[in-house]
């Protein structure tokens, strides 16, 4: 029988020597002698079920390490062999363990990608969803705590770096000038203008291929490829809508209202009555005239009425129609600031800042915070601009922060009390969560839950022994119910480091909403 004798001598003793054969189980025909050499009382040797990579194994381990010194001089080599085959056999189940599940936990490779990938997307989502909404709440609770009521819109300096709430008067100083039209028979009744500028031509429509109508809009390049004999005369004007502001509009007894709140007068109605029958261009030239259906016609040459241009219009007629939001009273929710200018008294976004405990620090923040261009807002937020990997991250942070910024800088036509602007507020902002913010807030928790099933279900079955202990008992909570908690536990903890800078009351009880259900499950199974 063909094997290897190994040996080595320790004090002129032979410490032990074995030769492992091609026939690793004794036969009656040839008994083994050395290491399968005694058989037991059953007649198996205790080693005969060690395999054959065993055997090589623990040989060239001892003859590369300390394991010829295992065995004292008189020791029978087969005691020091079965110790070293108990010490040997646990590495070699892990080995198997490895090539069974993979590096630690991952069993398929694509897989833990997957859920990886969704446990990042719903952690992001659920950040930039919960940090929005508790910056509104606590903007507008903060807010109104701190709101001061001031009649007849009055500029006091006391009220510097504060929310004020401003019923009062809007007021133009000079006429609305409107880029196309001479509109001087307005005066200062007129804070915005909003003028419409149609002319008659052939068009692209719905319903078929092309047909001419009144459209603000240019004419369509195709159209005159496809046909170029459709081609609408040189306009005298530019087609289209244009809204105006007034340059400057006093606003009460000390303030100007800046473009930001202007904007927000949109109660618009026909400016006809003051404009009168007639509106020219600034240059003169051209003379549109009023019709009983409220707007202004004009056509080339003298030899036209305005019954005629309306009813039966040709190629090159034009049409416009003017809007008006008027001056009258107005209420206004802004952050009451000194002017950098002339140092009077202006209007600015009120915006959330850390609480702090000191008045005057607490104002200068609000007032610096309030100075900020809403893209600077947008680059303060971005994690690592220069890095492509951030870059959806900072796209959803600009959005956050640079489009839909958390502040309060309203105007409303007409007479509210305070109470009824953040009422308004409230709705306006979707603070009061409801269904869509509900539903979304289920898809959010959904996919994370699914990512950490997913990619650390198996982890979390190792490290945590109440896991381990629930999964591997019948009849007791599945994985899929401790990833749920998992999950719950990291929105409640991001809802609780959203809230931390400015409520700490609410941060700590969602902290322990989260530690409540990392504990769940060991509650669930008793």
């Amino acid at each position: 029988m063909c094997g290897w004798w190994f040996g080595a001598s320790v004090g002129g003793d032979m410490v032990w020597s074995f030769r492992p054969g091609s026939n690793l189980h004794p036969t009656s025909a040839e008994p083994e002698v050395g290491l399968l050499g005694r058989e037991g009382a059953c007649g198996q040797h205790p080693l005969s079920m060690v395999s054959k990579e065993l055997l090589l194994i623990l040989t060239f381990s001892c003859l590369a390490t300390d394991g010829l010194s295992l065995i004292k001089p008189g020791q029978h080599p087969d005691v020091a062999l079965a110790r070293e085959s108990q010490e040997v056999k646990p590495a070699l189940a892990d080995e198997a363990d490895v090539k069974q599940h993979g590096i630690l936990w991952v069993t398929n490779t694509g897989k833990f990608c997957l859920g990886l990938l969704l446990t990042l997307v719903g952690l992001i989502a659920s950040w930039y969803f919960e940090r929005q909404l508790a910056r509104l709440e606590c903007l507008l609770s903060i807010g109104r705590s701190m709101c001061k009521s001031v009649q007849e819109a009055k500029a006091m300096p006391e009220n510097c770096g504060c929310l004020v709430h401003l019923p009062g008067q809007l007021k133009p100083e000079l006429p609305v000038q409107d880029p196309r039209f001479a509109c001087h028979k307005l005066s200062t009744g007129c804070v915005r203008l909003r003028t419409q500028v149609q002319a008659y031509q052939w068009a692209d429509s719905r319903h078929s291929q092309s047909q001419k109508q009144w459209s603000e809009d240019p004419q369509s390049f195709a159209l005159l490829r496809r046909d170029p004999s459709k081609k609408t005369p040189t306009l005298p004007i530019a087609v289209g809508t244009t809204v105006t502001n007034a340059s400057s509009v006093k606003f009460g007894s000390g303030f100007f209202l800046p473009r930001g709140l202007l904007d927000q007068c949109c109660s618009f109605r026909p400016a006809s009555k003051l404009l009168g029958s007639e509106v020219s261009t600034h240059n003169g030239q051209l003379r549109f005239l009023l019709h009983s259906d409220g707007r202004y016609y004009w056509r080339a040459g003298n030899d036209w009425t305005v019954e005629k241009v309306a009813s039966e219009p040709m190629l090159g007629d034009l049409r416009a129609s003017f809007e008006m939001a008027a001056s009258g009273v107005a209420t206004v929710l802004a952050l009451q600031a000194a002017d950098d200018g002339d140092g009077s008294a202006t209007l600015l976004p009120f915006r959330l800042v850390p609480q702090v405990y000191e008045e005057g620090e607490q104002k200068r923040r609000v007032l610096q915070e309030a100075r900020k261009s809403r893209v600077g807002l947008a680059q303060e937020d971005q994690v690592c601009p220069q890095s492509r990997l951030c870059c959806s991250c900072n796209f959803v942070a600009g959005c956050c922060t640079g489009v839909a910024t958390p502040e309060i800088f309203r105007l409303y036509e007409g007479h509210r009390g305070v109470d009824a602007c953040f009422t308004d507020l409230r709705k306006s902002s979707s603070v009061d969560v409801g269904l869509g913010s509900w539903s979304f807030r289920l898809l959010v928790l959904s996919v994370l839950t699914a990512g950490i099933h997913i990619s650390f279900s198996e982890a979390l079955m190792h490290v945590l022994p109440i896991s381990r202990a629930m999964t591997d008992t019948p009849g007791t909570v599945p994985r899929f119910i401790v990833s749920a908690c998992v999950a719950l536990a990291a929105t409640s903890g991001i809802i609780s480091v959203v809230f931390f800078p400015y409520k700490v009351g609410k941060a700590f009880i969602y902290l322990v909403a989260a530690s409540f259900f990392l504990v769940l499950p060991l509650i669930l199974m008793c």
